[in-house]
């Protein structure tokens, strides 16, 4: 099922169809199998931060330890966001670790958009990596 599959790779992680995967301290990681000596590629990230324009949320996005993303969110829109992977970020033996780490500890409502009351800073709707989608 889905609720075991979430607990394999986030185990202490809540989920919700409005926000997808986080919690309520704003700050997880996520393990993602990866088979040692892949190519490089585009790590692809569906989300929705829990942010308004006059509460903004930071966010940093690390792929084992590598800091890739670390922007300020001004929107509750679902975002696709576009991360290269190296060859080296690939090498690793065993499953990755994608970090998320937020500044913000508001629910979706204490900000109006929503009754939900376990997630914060940033949702994860999907995780891929595409092969295709590397840079050069």
């Amino acid at each position: 099922s889905n609720a075991v599959h979430r607990a394999v790779i986030s185990p202490t992680e809540h989920f919700s169809s409005a926000w997808g995967m986080g919690n309520d301290a704003g700050v997880y990681d996520v393990l993602v199998p990866v088979l040692p000596g892949a190519p490089a590629q585009k790590l692809v990230l569906i989300c929705r931060a829990v942010a308004t324009q006059r509460r903004p949320v930071n966010v940093e996005i690390s792929w084992n330890g590598r800091v890739l993303l670390s922007q300020n969110f001004t929107n509750d829109r679902t975002e696709q966001i576009e991360l290269d992977l190296t060859a080296h970020d690939m090498a690793i033996q065993g499953p990755s670790v994608l970090s998320v780490v937020t500044d913000s500890i508001l629910l979706p409502k204490d900000l109006g958009l929503g009754p939900t009351e376990n997630i914060v800073g940033l949702g994860l709707f999907e995780i891929f990596l595409d092969p295709q989608g590397a840079s050069k």
